[in-house]
């Protein structure tokens, strides 16, 4: 935990890749640092010092000028501070770490969104300072029903509609998260979205997928003639007329969906006469 110095950006700014984002007070990490550093030069001096001593032990013991305990004392003592040795390399490194964790750089370029620290704030490990946003990774969610989203596969090319913008962008999925709502009965897709710099995170915006093609059989409403609930057609076959009744399907602009009772290539006529 340490004491936030300084915040060098603010919402709304364009970042660098290796820009300085926080600083953090490093007063007490430096002190930590030299502290670790003398406590690495103290076992290094002791050790040096046991190792000596074990071996003149251990050439005294050869010609018979010392006791056993006193080889095991030396040793001891010889490994003991090796061990400290060790944990004193590991304070200094951890202590490095910590000192260098006290500048914040920013890991990619992108641009900051919100500020959810200031200077003089505690800063702990885990604690959200910033939110970034990569404007080259922006990616769409959108819960795609179940018939669908099993005929999705990771690369697919599909088209985002952002209504705010009057656009339509590409994008490919990137993320099909194999476990479906069963509330709601569909998979959460995710897909990443072609550059665009009017594009912000949180914008609402549609994946337009297409779910097949179908051929559609329509003619111009002018030519469908009504009788209370039956709809009928004049058909033109060898010169002569005949009525034909039609069911209708979905109206788009003048024309007319054809469900049944018409085949593609039959001639119509506007009336009997």
């Amino acid at each position: 935990m340490a004491r936030i110095k300084n915040i060098h950006v603010r919402a709304g700014n364009n970042v660098q890749k290796g820009q300085l984002l926080v600083t953090l007070e490093s007063e007490g990490l430096k002190a930590q640092l030299a502290q670790s550093i003398a406590m690495v030069d103290a076992s290094q001096a002791m050790l040096t010092v046991t190792k000596v001593n074990f071996e003149r032990a251990q050439t005294l013991k050869e010609k018979g000028l010392v006791s056993q305990s006193e080889l095991d004392v030396a040793v001891t003592n010889f490994r003991r501070y090796g061990s400290e040795l060790v944990a004193a390399n590991q304070r200094k490194q951890a202590a490095q770490t910590a000192l260098e964790y006290s500048k914040i750089n920013l890991p990619f370029s992108g641009v900051v969104v919100e500020r959810s620290a200031e200077p003089g704030n505690m800063a702990s490990p885990g604690q959200l300072l910033l939110s970034l946003y990569d404007p080259l990774t922006l990616q769409i969610e959108a819960d795609v029903r179940e018939s669908l989203a099993t005929q999705l596969d990771i690369g697919r090319k599909i088209t985002v509609k952002v209504d705010s913008l009057g656009k339509e962008i590409n994008a490919i999925i990137v993320e099909i998260v194999p476990a479906a709502d069963p509330n709601a009965r569909s998979f959460l897709v995710k897909a990443g979205i072609e550059f665009d710099s009017n594009l912000r995170p949180g914008m609402f915006a549609r994946m337009l997928i297409k779910d097949g093609t179908k051929e559609v059989l329509s003619v111009p409403v002018d030519y469908v003639k009504s009788f209370g609930q039956l709809d009928m057609v004049w058909l033109l076959k060898d010169g002569n007329l005949s009525r034909r009744f039609v069911q209708l399907g979905k109206y788009q602009l003048n024309q007319v969906e054809i469900v049944s009772g018409l085949n593609s290539g039959d001639i119509l006529a506007l009336s009997a006469n």
